[in-house]
């Protein structure tokens, strides 16, 4: 995947999963062998963990919202 490529499915992330609450949108956008190696306790470190992860922070701050002012990547 090209370093675009790469911001462009960050940036989508950001604005409809992080921003806009589509928390099915993980599943199109992460892996099936995605890990979060920063997964909190008893928290499973796959996508479903994300989706839950997203989901209590959008319960908490429904209005939240996310700017992407720099990006950074290289071809890998």
């Amino acid at each position: 995947m090209l370093a675009e490529e790469n911001k462009a499915l960050v940036r989508r992330f950001v604005d409809e999963v992080q921003s806009g609450g589509n928390i099915d949108l993980i599943d199109e956008i992460c892996s099936p062998e995605f890990v979060n190696h920063s997964a909190p306790p008893r928290l499973p470190a796959d996508r479903e963990g994300i989706k839950i992860v997203t989901a209590i922070f959008r319960e908490a701050f429904p209005d939240s919202y996310f700017t992407v002012e720099d990006m950074m990547a290289e071809e890998d």
